[in-house]
């Protein structure tokens, strides 16, 4: 049935196929051999690149499915592997990670708007923010995004709390 978490589930085994979190792991019989550090690099590029591509898809698709609740255990997992791919890049700005980056930066905003998790979202934004130094493409707006969902989602679950605090006042809205 399109549409089913059955149906995705499929989809989201397909998109996973040849999946890696380590962005220099081969997936393919085309190995540079290690002489030549920029050809490394390209590839170490693509792969990085491609592994995000394919985690955010995951992601997304399972969103689309389930709606956007960050505690969704498919959202959780795309998540993680998202920011474990961010976290193996190598620290700052460099040559390598802001390829990848700015090639990546609805990926990343999509994942940093579904996690709820302190730590997830500061790796994001740090990364983002390296990366705006120079003005250059949309990381910048990314982050913005990124900080408007989390003040609405952190202030809706603050509201959540306060109606299981004070059932019957006029915090959940029936009165006294």
């Amino acid at each position: 049935v399109p549409g089913s978490p059955v149906h995705g589930h499929g989809i989201s085994a397909f998109v996973g196929q040849g999946q890696s979190t380590s962005p220099t792991s081969s997936t393919s019989s085309g190995s540079s051999g290690g002489g030549n550090l920029n050809e490394d690099e390209l590839i170490t590029r693509r792969r990085l690149t491609a592994n995000i591509f394919r985690a955010t898809a995951k992601v997304y698709l399972h969103s689309v499915i389930s709606g956007d609740y960050p505690s969704c255990p498919e959202i959780r997992s795309g998540v993680q592997e998202v920011v474990t791919l961010v976290r193996s890049m190598p620290p700052g700005k460099t040559s390598l990670s802001s390829s990848v980056l700015r090639s990546v930066v609805f990926g990343m905003c999509l994942c940093g708007c579904l996690t709820d998790i302190r730590e997830e979202r500061e790796i994001l934004v740090k990364r983002l923010e390296d990366e705006q130094v120079d003005s250059v493409g949309n990381c910048a707006e990314a982050r913005r995004v990124m900080e408007k969902v989390w003040e609405y989602r952190d202030l809706a679950r603050e509201g959540e709390r306060m109606r299981e605090m004070y059932p019957g006042s006029y915090v959940n809205g029936t009165g006294m």
